[in-house]
């Protein structure tokens, strides 16, 4: 194939009907799913951990896929399938689960343990190990990323942590963490046009911290949560938000 044929196919692939690309963040039992699927043009929801079962209320439109027990390989044959099919939002639920199935991926078939690192023995050195998940993870954003330049909206779930962090010259902090290998949560943060990071509201009365049920969604990162914004949504939070109103925002903001 020559330059000139090439460039001119990847002219032809180019749209600005791109969908949105978001990385929801938060503890559990926070609403995460819950936002996703609520105003989602026919969404399709890839439920790793298999816990998605009744959210058929929030959105008629809503069909779920069990994926609780796939192997690494399925699920990336998964987002392949979904590529051509007629659903306009894909959910996967969650990023931590996909990050499991990985490293058992890379247990049985290469028989590479992250957690021992065990190519050290073999004279690679240490850290090859995340080297290699890190190549596979990259695999499935590049799916995700032609999910969304095919037009369709991709909202890939996961959970946060709660880590204290102490740095010099300043006072202890409470960060939360994305729940992922050091050595892949940055493909998926760099993946994502947007990342919101999910909360209930709390406020002080001097003596406790109470929640209510309102949820907040940080767009604009801080010390305490990763956020990412590129849509230049003019809220750094939103309340109360379902995933079809911040599209909605997004079309706004972004003629």
């Amino acid at each position: 194939m020559g330059k000139e044929t090439l460039i001119a196919e990847l002219y032809a692939q180019e749209t600005d009907e791109n969908g949105v690309s978001m990385l929801l963040l938060g503890a559990p039992g926070l609403g995460k799913t819950t936002f996703s699927i609520s105003g989602a043009p026919t969404p399709v929801i890839i439920d790793l951990e298999g816990g998605a079962k009744r959210y058929k209320r929030l959105n008629p439109q809503l069909k779920r896929i069990d994926a609780s027990a796939l192997k690494w390989t399925q699920f990336l044959a998964l987002l392949d399938v979904a590529l051509t099919s007629d659903h306009e939002t894909i959910i996967v639920d969650t990023a931590d689960a996909a990050a499991e199935l990985l490293r058992q991926h890379l247990v049985e078939v290469f028989s590479l343990n992250i957690e021992k690192d065990s190519l050290v023995n073999a004279g690679r050195g240490y850290g090859h190990a995340y080297d290699v998940m890190a190549s596979h993870w990259r695999i499935m954003t590049q799916k995700l990323s032609q999910l969304t330049a095919r037009g369709k909206h991709v909202v890939v779930i996961c959970h946060v942590d709660a880590k204290e962090v102490t740095k010099p010259n300043q006072r202890p902090y409470t960060a939360q963490v994305i729940r992922l290998p050091k050595k892949i949560a940055p493909l998926l943060s760099e993946w994502a046009e947007i990342i919101g990071h999910l909360e209930l509201e709390s406020s002080d009365n001097g003596e406790s911290v109470e929640s209510s049920k309102s949820r907040l969604l940080h767009i604009s990162p801080d010390i305490h949560v990763l956020a990412k914004n590129r849509f230049n949504l003019p809220e750094p939070t939103l309340v109360n938000s379902t995933f079809g109103n911040l599209l909605q925002l997004i079309e706004e903001y972004n003629p």
